[in-house]
């Protein structure tokens, strides 16, 4: 199983014209992809992860654990008053 969405973007970004995916991993071309866009489509998808993009929630929990771990580091190193 594909990604869908995460797999649409990696073909778009590799400048891959594409209609869509199927989370079966069929690719859906666009009449202008060549013979070595269509070729490529097979390396990304080997390369693909599927695991699901996080949500906003995970990315602000990552981050706010990041902005502790930065100001810890600081305090330690005297670079911050300890605000």
């Amino acid at each position: 199983m594909y990604n869908v969405q995460k797999l649409h973007r990696e073909l778009e970004e590799a400048g891959i014209p594409i209609v869509g995916v199927s989370s079966d991993g069929r690719v859906d071309f666009k009449d202008e992809a060549t013979k070595a866009q269509r070729a490529q489509v097979d390396e990304i998808k080997v390369k693909h992860d599927s695991t699901p993009d996080p949500t906003p929630k995970e990315q602000y929990a990552t981050l706010t654990g990041l902005e502790e771990k930065v100001a810890f580091i600081a305090r330690q190193l005297g670079l911050s008053d300890g605000e």
